[in-house]
């Protein structure tokens, strides 16, 4: 049987991620990291990876990804591949890793990612400072099991505003959404937030669908209706923020769609 964790807390160690996300990790408990830094670094991958780019690009043999005191360091395990990982693979993997490591530095293997075979993934230190805001916390605050989630900071990763897990009606999942896309955060954000809902759907939500069965498969149909009420939550208020009033209303149909289908789940 297959089954789908999320990571929705500043402390990954506190709950699982998908456990076929990342192998054989070891933890380098002589690097601890900044949350704050990682939450960045983890998109400057490959040039960049936030907003739209939903991939790897160019193909590299190895790549690095920096910010503040952070580094990310990934290639393939086979000679000659090329890296091509997709960033809803690449954010699992990596909370899965945190998943057993917290803030502390690994090293890990993450399945496929590249031309042919898997990714070799460190995290540790760039000898940098941390660029954390002064007077502001480091790591954002655990987001609970509730019906209405906090709202995550800005360059928020999936793990962070995911809202699946929650168990309740559509009507309290729209209200967990509203809290994890409120108007306040600006369509970028609103729309990264879109971006990497979407993703997760593609890559996290939709192979797991297709390997369960039975009632397993039934609990991960709702989650996944769940993931597209914050993912049609974000852009109706990105396309709002934009000006742009008849994606508004276009999306907002299909957010009510959704809403009505997770409350036939029955809390699932």
């Amino acid at each position: 049987m297959h089954f789908l964790y999320v990571v929705v807390s500043a402390v990954p160690a506190q709950r699982k991620l998908d456990p076929n996300a990342a192998s054989n990790v070891v933890c380098d408990k002589s690097v601890n990291l900044k949350q704050f830094d990682i939450n960045r670094a983890l998109l400057s991958i490959c040039g960049g990876i936030q907003g739209q780019i939903q991939k790897c690009q160019g193909a590299p043999t190895s790549t690095t990804g920096v910010f503040g005191g952070a580094k990310f360091t990934a290639q393939p395990v086979n000679q000659g591949a090329t890296i091509n990982v997709s960033k809803g693979r690449w954010e699992a993997g990596i909370f899965a890793a945190q998943a057993i490591c917290g803030t502390n530095g690994f090293s890990a293997i993450f399945p496929l990612g590249t031309s042919n075979g898997n990714l070799k993934v460190t995290m540790g230190s760039s000898g940098q400072a941390s660029v954390a805001p002064a007077g502001k916390p480091v790591a954002p605050k655990a987001v609970q099991k509730t019906p209405a989630p906090q709202a995550a900071p800005a360059l928020a990763s999936f793990a962070q505003i995911d809202i699946s897990k929650l168990t309740g009606n559509g009507q309290e999942a729209s209200q967990a959404a509203q809290n994890m896309c409120p108007a306040s955060l600006g369509r970028d954000e609103l729309q990264h937030r879109h971006d990497i809902a979407e993703d997760a759907e593609l890559e996290i939500f939709n192979p797991a669908i297709a390997k369960a069965t039975g009632a397993e498969k039934d609990t991960l149909q709702c989650q996944k209706l769940r993931n597209k009420i914050l993912k049609l939550t974000c852009e109706v208020g990105a396309a709002k923020a934009k000006g742009n009033t008849a994606k508004a209303e276009e999306e907002a149909v299909k957010l009510n769609k959704n809403i009505g289908l997770v409350n036939e789940c029955g809390g699932k």
